[in-house]
């Protein structure tokens, strides 16, 4: 079991994910990382339970940072300033009885904060997501590029992504990484596996084009995907299925 190194320093933050697994391609792990890593520049000391540790909570923690709606915080120590970071799943986070437990409400996008404020009478905050420009940046030379890559996963329901492909039936170089259950078969010779987060920044300087997708719990709210921004720093073009939220 993990513990913090120093105790009472306020500074003691737990991140609370599905999985602390690199390779699995969740999307709440990577922007955890980010945000812990310029946490921990900072001063901060910065520990991640995954879901079957979510209530092992070590001594002397000050801040929960909950990115998952199934955290339930009536198994939380009470003397923990508990934090939820909502970046998709609106609708799901509003359902669940909890949410008015936690003493700050965190959005990723205006549209969800507006959600969250109409039913949450606590504090509240706007914080989009970002991108880590020390793991995310542009090397090398923009023309030394090729190919279009995609690193969207799904997870069982269809992505429009996919079914737009299916449709372009694409002959350029195509590149599809992640975790792709249930994609047409005609795209599968363009499927490549899951990828590590840290392989994303050679990845995608790499390619001319990064494919985005906003899936069917964020495109209502314009929760945009930390791929968009971290394929951006490193020079990439981006393409994705809407502009709510970028259009600055």
């Amino acid at each position: 079991r993990r513990a913090f190194t120093a105790a009472g320093t306020g500074r003691n933050v737990v991140m609370a994910v599905y999985t602390t697994d690199l390779d699995a391609g969740r999307g709440d792990l990577y922007t955890a990382i980010g945000l812990g890593r310029n946490l921990e520049r900072i001063g901060y000391e910065v520990i991640y339970l995954p879901q079957d540790r979510w209530y092992e909570v070590p001594p002397h923690t000050d801040l929960y940072v909950a990115y998952l709606e199934t955290v339930d915080l009536t198994i939380l120590p009470r003397d923990v300033t508990t934090v939820a970071w909502i970046r998709n799943q609106t609708e799901a986070w509003l359902r669940q009885p909890w949410l008015h437990w936690y003493d700050v409400v965190l959005c990723s996008s205006q549209q969800s904060l507006d959600a969250v404020q109409d039913a949450y009478l606590g504090a509240t905050g706007l914080l989009p997501v970002g991108v880590d420009t020390e793991l995310f940046n542009l090397k090398g030379r923009i023309e030394d590029r090729a190919g279009v890559v995609s690193t969207v996963n799904q997870w069982g329901r269809e992505r429009q992504l996919f079914t737009a492909l299916e449709g372009a039936k694409p002959d350029c170089a195509l590149a599809l990484f992640g975790i792709q259950r249930g994609v047409p078969e005609v795209l599968g010779r363009h499927g490549r596996g899951p990828v590590s987060f840290f392989a994303l920044p050679s990845l995608y300087n790499e390619a001319q084009v990064v494919l985005d997708d906003f899936n069917h719990t964020t495109v209502g709210y314009g929760n945009v995907n930390s791929r968009v921004f971290e394929a951006a720093a490193c020079g990439a073009v981006v393409i994705t299925n809407r502009a709510a939220e970028l259009e600055s």
